[in-house]
């Protein structure tokens, strides 16, 4: 504190960088004005320590050679400058509080994420004669099919973003029991791809492949909000019973809010044609590969073409997405100190980022737009939604101890969880649906989500046991705090894979047939010609029919056996995390502080990573050890820890 009225916040922090200022300005409680600004930097590579000549070389990979200083990475860094400005206001007027304001967000970075610039040589063994790639490295031969890459454009970008919003809010109280609010938000994130000269998807028109592009402006981002809460003051008879003298609120509303586009979106796109040409060479097949090999990294770029592939620009009219959210429910304060509260809450989400293949390979092996390569966009097709009952009971059953247990009943579905990463994953690293979306692809895949978990109990508790404070026994019985955390989970959806991709669309996530219902879930046919019915266990090296498993090897374009997207489940969580802790006062204004944590204090086995689902693929029985298809047991990855921390405070 400056003066009374006035804040500042200074914070240096150093793991890699980050420094923080902030200014908070409240003359008055009907006023607030806040300005902030922050510096975050972030860097890695080769140590400085190397020789000058270190931080010239290309990246060089040998296989089979670990050695100091051969790694040859280029420096990674972001600096990222951020100015904040906000101004929010509150007037009174009758029965009127009127709240309004609006944000500025100014971010000016620049980041240069992994990039080939100086070009990268990856040495290849040697069958025939035996050349190690190492001994083809001395000798500079690229081993068979060995690569000399380079890519050329811009390494370093600057995604500077805008970003602004304003709200009004009246909160009406029409009684002493009821208030109604009501309010509207804008805001505006800006079009930071457009810092590229080709950020988005230009069609299938060769003439326009290289003519410089934009993403389309999103300026309609309005999200209303109501809300209301209500208090009813019955004293009598059954509806005094059940709402009580004030001792029950009614609380709903609903809004609409908006989200902005993030870094890691731009530094894809900076990665694809014709931002970036990456250029290859790739050493002979025969013998010790391409003589004088390290001659052979390119030094022009190579022309570009519709060729090239693009697997992360965005939709020209991509907008940001948004979602609606709704709640009602109580709270309703009870006899003996008890309090609970139980809503119902649901939200859905509309034009979520997803990945989509444009141009994806046919069963023939041949792309709808053959003059073009890989066509994969970043569109705003997706939505989710989220329904849940949420009930939560507190009790404080003396001034040391307090108790809360919630839980929560849920279930949220969508057709993809994440446009980066999941269980989608295709051959390339992009989250795609099972087959492409112009297909039907995000049909077939709605189902439960990623992160969709059908219970939640959660019990959180602390105690201060009770003991004496002074004397010998005070320093040996007293001051001793009991607290921690249960909690009960259902266990995560995860999809059976077929284990190549089977209608050769490029996508390997796939997924297999169902043979018999009925069969047990751990069983499985690959297509087996060596069978005279066409299909062998793997887990059993028993030719079988589909009747008699569960999952079948599926080929051809997914049919109506075909299994759907996210139908097993994990194990769940059953752990307690309890903390004891114990306060020694030494002098005057000094104390020990001794505090014992136990994660998984009980030792409960949990099951909750996705075990190995793969149809074709998953190891089977082998030197004594049992199938890992579908098997938990290859799962568990949790055991109890604990940490002691003595610390004085003074």
């Amino acid at each position: 504190p400056v003066f009374p009225g006035y804040s500042y916040d200074y914070i240096f922090r150093r793991q890699n960088f980050l420094w923080s200022d902030s200014y908070a300005l409240s003359p008055t409680w009907m006023n607030e004005f806040r300005f902030s600004y922050s510096r975050f930097a972030f860097d890695s590579a080769i140590s400085d320590d190397s020789v000058p000549e270190a931080h010239t070389l290309p990246y060089l990979s040998i296989p089979n050679v670990s050695a100091p200083g051969m790694y040859t990475g280029i420096r990674n860094f972001q600096f990222a400058n951020k100015w904040l400005f906000q101004e929010t206001q509150t007037k009174l007027t009758g029965r009127h509080t009127l709240r309004y304001g609006f944000e500025f967000l100014r971010q000016l970075t620049k980041r240069r994420p992994a990039f080939n610039e100086r070009g990268m040589l990856i040495y290849q063994n040697s069958v025939d004669p035996a050349y190690s790639a190492f001994a083809n490295y001395l000798d500079d031969f690229s081993g068979p099919a060995g690569i000399s890459a380079k890519n050329f454009g811009e390494p370093v970008f600057y995604p500077n973003q805008f970003r602004q919003s304003y709200f009004f809010q009246d909160s009406w109280k029409m009684a002493p029991s009821l208030t109604l609010t009501f309010g509207l938000r804008y805001e505006n994130f800006g079009t930071p791809a457009n810092i590229f000269e080709y950020p988005a998807f230009a069609g299938f028109d060769p003439s326009k492949f290289l003519e410089p592009n934009r993403v389309k402006p999103d300026n309609d981002n309005f999200g209303p909000a109501f809300g209301f809460a209500w208090s009813p003051g019955v004293k009598f008879g059954l509806l005094g019973k059940l709402f009580g003298d004030r001792r029950m609120v009614w609380r709903g509303g609903f809004q609409v809010s908006y989200d902005a586009f993030f870094d890691g979106m731009l530094l894809n796109i900076q990665s694809d044609a014709p931002n970036t040409v990456a250029t290859t060479v790739v050493g002979s097949f025969l013998w010790r590969g391409t003589p004088d090999f390290f001659s052979t990294l390119p030094t022009d770029p190579r022309p570009v073409t519709p060729m090239d592939r693009q697997t992360s620009v965005l939709d020209p009219n991509i907008r940001s997405p948004y979602t609606e959210r709704w709640s009602l429910g109580f709270q309703r304060q009870l006899p003996r100190g008890l309090a609970m509260d139980l809503s119902y809450v649901g939200s859905a989400s509309h034009k979520l980022f997803t990945k989509e293949d444009l141009n994806a390979r046919q069963l023939d092996g041949k792309r709808p737009h053959p003059d073009f390569g890989i066509r994969q966009i970043v569109a705003g097709s997706g939505n989710s939604n989220y329904h849940a009952m949420q009930l939560r009971v507190e009790r404080r059953f003396a001034t040391t101890l307090f108790l809360t247990g919630s839980y929560t009943w849920s279930r949220t579905i969508d057709s993809t969880s994440d446009i980066s990463a999941g269980p989608s994953m295709n051959y390339e690293g992009s989250a795609l649906t099972s087959v492409p979306a112009g297909q039907g692809g995000l049909r077939l895949d709605r189902a439960l989500s990623d992160y969709h978990r059908s219970h939640l109990l959660v019990f959180v508790y602390s105690w201060d046991v009770p003991g004496p404070v002074n004397g010998f026994l005070g320093y040996l019985a007293g001051g001793w705090t009991l607290s921690g955390v249960s909690t009960f989970t259902s266990g995560a959806p995860y999809t059976a894979r077929n284990g190549f991709d089977r209608n050769n669309d490029g996508i390997s996530a796939d997924r297999p047939d169902i043979g018999n219902p009925n069969a047990p879930l751990n069983t499985r046919a690959v297509i087996s010609g060596g069978c005279p019915t066409g299909y062998l266990n793997p887990d059993t090296n028993v030719c079988v029919t589909p009747d008699d498993v569960h999952f079948v090897q599926g080929t051809g374009f997914p049919g109506s056996s075909t299994v759907g997207r996210n139908t097993l489940f994990t194990g769940g969580i059953n752990q307690t995390w309890m903390n004891v802790m114990k306060m020694i006062p030494v002098a005057e204004g000094k104390k020990l502080e001794f505090r014992l944590e136990a994660m998984n204090v009980f030792n409960h086995a949990s099951y909750a990573n996705v075990p190995n689902a793969s149809v074709v693929g998953s190891p089977g029985p082998a030197g004594g050890l049992p199938s890992r298809f579908l098997n938990r047991d290859y799962t568990l990855a949790t055991n109890r820890a604990m940490n002691v921390q003595l610390k004085l405070v003074f």
